[in-house]
């Protein structure tokens, strides 16, 4: 299910049924769960899918696709702009951080829509402000740029269209 898919409530809420009833609870190193939501973890398409859902409303808040393999992992996430979980936050800083626990590399998604910039722009500003390592490829360029603090919300990394064509790398 889409992005775009999420944000309608019918389907948002089907998504949230499935994960509650397939998902155990979940734990993420240096992250509390607000109260009146739980966090859900289950297995999907040989990804780990980290779902934070607000059970009251059966609404999906916040998910996360965490793929790969050989030290390597890519982060596809979606969060909803409901304004009545906006309260809920930390998730994603404390999903990044614990993934680079136990891997050497975090790749983004190839194509970033503008739901999933302020996310990337928000963990390429963490990730050079722990002192880690990003760089930047461009898929139709192959040029790679380091990300630098002036850098990070420039359009010389995210691009300009609707779904810019950049992988974003992190690494220890």
């Amino acid at each position: 299910m889409t992005g775009e898919d999420l944000r309608l409530t019918h389907a948002n809420q089907q998504r949230t049924q499935w994960l509650m009833g397939v998902g155990l609870p979940a734990q993420v190193a240096d992250f509390t769960v607000p109260e009146g939501y739980e966090l859900l973890e289950c297995q999907e398409d040989g990804a780990r899918v980290l779902a934070l859902t607000h059970p009251a409303t059966t609404s999906l808040v916040y998910q996360v696709r965490i793929a790969g393999a050989d030290g390597a992992r890519t982060l596809t996430p979606w969060r909803t702009h409901q304004p009545m979980h906006t309260a809920a936050t930390g998730l994603s800083t404390a999903v990044l951080r614990d993934v680079l626990r136990n891997h050497d590399v975090v790749i983004s998604p190839e194509a970033q829509g503008f739901d999933n910039l302020r996310f990337w722009q928000s963990r390429v500003a963490e990730a050079v402000h722990w002192g880690l390592g990003v760089s930047v490829t461009t898929i139709d360029e192959g040029e790679v740029m380091e990300a630098t603090p002036l850098q990070i919300f420039s359009t010389d990394i995210w691009g300009t269209g609707r779904y810019s064509i950049r992988i974003n790398g992190w690494s220890k």
